[in-house]
């Protein structure tokens, strides 16, 4: 989702420089697919075009085509699939009333609506301590600051908690439902210190050995990055026992098969995704459904059906097997 959010913006900001319909439309269909990808919190996006008419003083008739374009290529893939595919239509009406509707009425995950607003706080203390700092040093020193800050960073800092403060409406919270504002945050913190940063680098510039200093702490991490990012690239840091069990079920049975799941395991978004994912076979939860395969996991609550045998598990998970017979 962050990185189609980050193109719908890329994209967005590009449309105000030139080729604006075009940009636009790339800049909604990016969105329309972070949407497809982990639903309505990637429709702060949204927000861009009003934040620049109260920062940026925008026309507002430019501002109402900007909104109204936005709107229409964000929405237009998603009507497709509703209008022109049945199971697509079953799954946004089911995703609409269970996990927006639902959600906001009846399912509770934190104990403040504030809950969210101090998980990102807690994730933005870093980069404000580092800013405060930076800032104190400047002011310390005397230094005069010619530039003002942008008004695109004022823009960013805008859309970031525009990305935050709607998620308090529900008591169902979670922080990866954040995470695509942390880079515009980021973006926007790094601009306000721009002027600050021009100070300080004029002072470093004079100082030779402290420019080789900078030069090679960076190349070390660079090299440091990669090196980890290579050691790293084969190991699975995220629902191991997931991805073990689609690689269990995937050497007995080939893809674009089905396996049978029991009803409890419906929601599981991400086991459904894993198995499409990496072996391209599908999960049934249906009681009436007969197949090979049935995977069950600690919160099934049925017995196993007849005619299935283990064959092979994980802590959580079990898999059965149709016997011969």
């Amino acid at each position: 989702m962050t990185l189609f959010i980050l193109l719908s913006v890329f994209y967005y900001l590009r449309s105000r420089k030139g080729k604006t319909f075009l940009y636009i439309i790339f800049s909604g269909l990016f969105l329309s697919a972070a949407v497809l990808t982990k639903g309505f919190v990637a429709l702060y996006i949204w927000a861009f075009p009003f934040f620049f008419l109260v920062f940026n003083k925008d026309k507002f008739s430019k501002i109402l085509m900007q909104s109204f374009a936005l709107v229409f290529y964000t929405s237009a893939p998603i009507a497709l699939f509703y209008f022109f595919n049945e199971e697509a239509a079953t799954n946004i009406i089911y995703y609409f009333r269970n996990q927006v509707q639902g959600s906001i009425e009846n399912v509770e995950t934190v104990n403040s609506r504030f809950a969210i607003l101090w998980e990102f706080v807690q994730q933005a203390l870093p980069i404000l301590f580092i800013a405060a700092i930076g800032i104190l040093g400047v002011k310390l020193k005397k230094h005069k600051i010619s530039d003002k800050p942008e008004k695109i960073s004022w823009v960013l800092l805008a859309i970031t908690f525009s990305g935050i403060l709607p998620i308090m409406i529900s008591m169902k919270q979670r922080g990866f439902y954040i995470v695509s504002v942390y880079p515009l945050f980021a973006l926007a913190i790094a601009l306000i210190m721009l002027p600050y940063f021009k100070v300080q680098m004029a002072g470093i510039q004079k100082k030779r050995y402290f420019r080789r200093w900078i030069q090679i702490i960076s190349v070390i991490s660079i090299i440091a990055a990669i090196f980890l990012s290579i050691i790293s690239a084969h190991t699975i840091q995220k629902d191991k026992e997931k991805i073990l069990i689609v690689a269990i079920t995937s050497k007995l049975t080939s893809k674009g098969s089905t396996i049978q799941i029991c009803p409890e395991m419906r929601q599981d978004w991400s086991l459904n995704a894993y198995f499409v994912r990496y072996a391209n076979i599908y999960l049934d939860p249906r009681e009436e459904s007969d197949h090979f395969l049935f995977l069950t996991d600690d919160s099934c609550t049925e017995s196993i059906p007849h005619g299935y045998v283990i064959s092979d598990g994980t802590g959580k998970y079990k898999l059965y097997r149709k016997t011969t017979e």
